[in-house]
């Protein structure tokens, strides 16, 4: 510990903390000495053991009070930590010793019990090996005793099936002999299976004794076999099984549920093992085939069959070989055979015998044997006679019956799970005969095929009706299939059942699609007709009739509405199609053909209505022509000439107006078919190669029609138009107009009365023009038309002389002009009366400036020189002379 200066605090070194002694595991004395404290490690009575820092403390007190009374503690706490650890210590040992004699008695007793488990399992091995043998034993001895058993059992059934079949051959036609079994009825089960048995041994048995007379010829004693026995059995089984359906048919009618399952079951055990041994006889019958094909070539016919037998007789036919020539009726012997079998329909009725009860249960359901029902069915569906069935109300009735039906093959099939051991068979014979009865019944009333040579008349609905009523019977009916098989038909295919009702229907369905759209067309367009002559008044005269024809014009104008209805037809049978088509080649034919139908009544529409918009423009035209007179002619006949003009012009334009209306539906109409073709017809055509574009190539060549209409139209509607202004010009500008006598005074700066009543004629004309074109076509129009009017107006100006007053009345003229055509958009247009502009100035400069006027622009110098020739100084001032050398080129 050092000493601070002055007042400082204590400064302790690391040495000074050392009170007790520090424990090191390689010093051995200071962990024999158990913490033993030394007077050299410790502060001693609390004074510093460095006796250099205690020099300059002088009578100081001890730095701590109480360290001699902690150190006697100290050190007993020691003593009695090393007393502990030696008690620790020792109890540690005898421990170690007492574990070491436990584990090793332990050991010796596993070593014990291993070698007896090893002994209990030797026993338990023997004792299951005996065991074992124990158990084949007496599992040999059990088989021996069960076969015994069943043969005790064989041989009392075989000779009581002996006692039986003695009993059935003992006399021809005795069944009054028979064991009490055959007539009990609570045995009828057992009874008819030992009759099942007996007859298919008694036939095989005859069997074998044929082949028998055939090898032992000259056998004379041959025994005469069973014969006897099968005829007995058979007419045991033939009245047993009347029996059975008696009482299926009083069960059915008490609804005693058990009592009907018990005898069908009864009865779907009852095969006909005659016909079984004979077609199992492959030796024997590979000669015999096609036993129902000739007879029965149909399989509606074989309704009173069950669906098993039917396929079984299928199998039969086209499994054997060689023909089977056979009539009803008559007898068929085979050559190696010694009996003779009855081939009637009694063979067939033999044959089903295992679903007797099934077919008799379907026969007798009301629903097939009521007349009552099918009354009312019919009069559900179609109404009372008389009455002209309506598609919406058949719809309606459709529904209503077929979802009767529905319901009652419902009800039908929870007695047919309750009763017969194969309700599904049960449920595909029931289901079939709604079909093929109840339904195809039903469907013969509402479908008459109509003929394509002579269809119904419009005022009895036409093909229409019929078309409506194949497509609302078709979707119901298909609903109903549906429901039938939700419900449950076993094995029937009943999709394809249903499919064929309506084959018939099918097959020439786009042909009677296809005329009903000719058959609406035609009736529509008598319709438009009719309306047409009604409100057509009876106009006399060359101007009546002018009148008239615009008149007839206004009324049998295109009309959007007409097209739309096309379009509506078109839709209704594009939904016909896609209903009846499933096969997407089969529909987008059908779509495109139908489609194609569309394309010709508008195109046809079109042309026809642009056709008779052209009319009235070629009236008006040929009513210009009669008015045109010469000049030697009085001032009354002008006069009234001018009247007739005026009148003609007015017609001219009223046929204009309605040419535009037309061309404007026209666009419309197409703008419809197109948009129908983008949004409902393309998407069915799509999955067809090539479909969709032969459809478009269709369309262009269709509108093409039209469009040739239409152009020929407008071509007449500017021919219309440059008349008239030809007139207005002829008839309004004089010579005054350009060569006033008063020139030099101040000049008139309005245009002409001539320009004037034509801008305001063709602003007048072209509004309809400017409403009904759109596009390029309206922009090819108004280009035609300018550059007519162009030419005309030089041509009219090329009949003057002009003097510088009457150039600047020229300039205004053109001006007028050219701000008019402005709102044509076209620049060519634009361009030429910007030329005229330029022109007129050759009236207005003195003729010393007309060879610096057109030095910038060469192009248009021969133009120049022809209206230079215009000047009424052309003489006078030699012009001819200067132009010719200044401008040789054009000498």
């Amino acid at each position: 510990m050092k000493e601070g200066t002055g007042n400082g605090p204590l400064i302790l070194d690391i040495e000074d903390f050392k009170l007790l002694p520090s424990y090191n595991e390689e010093d051995g004395e200071a962990a024999d000495g158990h913490g033993n404290f030394s007077s050299n490690d410790a502060f001693s009575n609390g004074n510093f053991r460095n006796t250099d820092a205690a020099k300059g403390v002088s009578n100081s007190m001890p730095l701590f009070p109480e360290v001699d009374a902690l150190l006697a503690l100290f050190k007993d706490s020691c003593k009695e930590l090393i007393d502990l650890r030696q008690q620790v210590d020792t109890r540690l040992s005898s421990l170690r010793k007492e574990v070491s004699q436990q584990d090793a008695k332990h050991r010796k007793t596993l070593a014990e019990l291993e070698k007896g488990v090893d002994g209990l399992f030797d026993s338990f091995a023997r004792l299951d090996s005996r065991i074992s043998s124990v158990g084949q034993t007496a599992a040999k001895i059990g088989d021996h005793l069960q076969s015994a058993d069943a043969q005790r059992e064989t041989a009392s059934q075989t000779i009581d099936l002996i006692k039986y079949l003695m009993e059935f051959n003992s006399t021809p036609g005795d069944l009054m002999e028979l064991s009490p079994l055959f007539s009990d009825d609570s045995r009828v089960a057992e009874a008819a299976s030992i009759a099942q048995k007996l007859r298919q041994f008694a036939e095989e048995d005859i069997g074998r004794q044929g082949i028998g007379v055939q090898t032992a010829t000259g056998n004379a004693t041959a025994s005469r076999g069973l014969e006897v026995a099968v005829a007995n059995l058979q007419e045991y089984c033939n009245e047993l099984e009347n029996r059975l359906l008696q009482r299926f048919d009083a069960a059915s009618q008490r609804r005693e549920l058990s009592t009907m399952a018990e005898c069908a079951k009864i009865l779907s055990q009852q095969q006909c093992t005659a016909i079984h041994s004979y077609c199992s006889r492959e030796d024997k019958m590979e000669q015999v085939s096609g036993i129902y094909e000739n007879n029965y070539p149909s399989r509606t016919l074989f309704a009173s069959l069950g669906v098993m037998e039917f396929n079984v007789m299928s199998q039969v036919a086209n499994s054997r070989k060689g023909p089977f020539d056979v009539q009803f009726g008559l007898q068929l012997t085979v050559d190696d055979w010694s009996f003779s079998i009855s081939l009637t329909l009694s063979f067939f009725e033999q044959f089903n015998r295992g679903s007797s009860a099934m077919q008799h249960y379907v026969a007798t359901r009301p629903m097939f044997i009521d007349v009552e029902i099918m009354s009312a069915d019919s009069r559900l569906v179609l109404g009372d006679q008389g009455s002209q069935a309506n598609p919406s109300n058949v719809a309606r009735g459709l529904s209503s019956l077929y979802k009767e039906i529905a319901d009652t093959v419902r009800k039908e099939s929870a007695t047919i799970m309750a009763v017969f051991p194969s309700p599904n068979e049960v449920m595909a014979i029931l289901v079939q005969r709604v079909l093929e009865q109840r339904v195809t019944s039903l469907l013969d009333k509402l479908l008459r095929k109509p003929s394509l040579n002579h269809p119904p008349p419009m005022e009895e609905g036409g093909l229409l009706v019929y078309l409506r009523m194949f497509a609302v019977a078709y979707e119901k009916t298909q609903e109903l299939a549906r429901d039938l098989r939700a419900v449950g038909c076993g094995d029937l295919d009943v999709e394809g059942l249903t499919e064929s009702l309506f084959s018939a229907h099918k097959d020439e369905y786009p042909e009677h699609e296809r005329a009903s759209l000719k058959q609406l067309y035609q009736a529509k367009m008598e319709e438009l007709r009719a309306e047409s002559l009604a409100e057509l008044g009876g106009g006399t005269g060359s101007i009546g009739r002018s009148k008239g024809a615009s008149i007839a014009s206004n009324h049998q104008q295109i009309s959007v509405a007409v097209v739309t209805e096309f379009v509506r037809w078109n839709e209704e049978a594009v939904s016909r199609c896609n209903l009846f088509s499933s096969q997407p080649s089969i529909l987008a034919a059908n779509v495109r053909a139908v489609f194609t139908c569309l394309l010709d009544q508008v195109s046809q529409y079109l042309t026809e209505g642009l056709e008779r918009a052209r009319e009235g423009l070629t009236e008006a035209a040929a009513l210009r022509e009669r008015f045109v007179l010469g000049t030697n002619i009085s001032r009354r006949v002008a006069a009234a000439a001018a009247s007739a003009a005026e009148a003609a012009a007015a017609a001219g334009e009223s046929s204009f107006r309605s040419f535009m209306v037309a061309v404007q539906r026209c666009a419309s109409s197409v703008a419809l078919v197109q948009q129908y073709f983008a949004n409902s017809i393309s998407r069915l055509l799509l999955p067809v190669d090539g479909a969709h574009a032969a459809s478009c190539e269709e369309m262009a060549t269709a509108m093409s029609k039209a469009e040739s209409a239409a152009h020929k139209g407008l071509q007449q509607c500017i021919d219309t138009v440059m008349a008239e202004v030809e007139r207005l010009l002829s008839a309004e500008q004089k010579v005054t107009d350009y060569r006033s006598p008063e020139d030099g005074i101040v000049p008139d700066h309005r245009p002409t009365s001539a320009c004037t009543r034509v801008v305001t004629y063709l602003s007048r004309v072209l509004e309809s023009a400017f409403t009904a074109l759109e596009g390029l076509n309206k922009q090819a129009f108004l280009t035609e038309l300018g550059n007519r009017l162009h030419k005309l107006l030089l041509s009219h100006w090329q009949k003057f002389t002009f003097n510088p007053s009457g150039g600047l009345r020229l300039k205004r003229d053109i001006t007028e002009y050219g701000e008019f055509v402005r709102s044509f958009n076209a620049p060519s247009v634009d361009e030429h009366f910007e030329v005229l502009g330029i022109l007129a100035n050759v009236f207005i400069v003195a003729p010393e400036s007309l060879s610096t006027l057109f030095e910038g622009t060469p192009s248009i110098r021969k133009d120049a020189q022809r209206f230079i020739q215009l000047r009424d100084d052309y003489k006078s001032a030699k012009l001819a002379a200067k132009l010719s050398s200044l401008w040789p080129s054009l000498g």
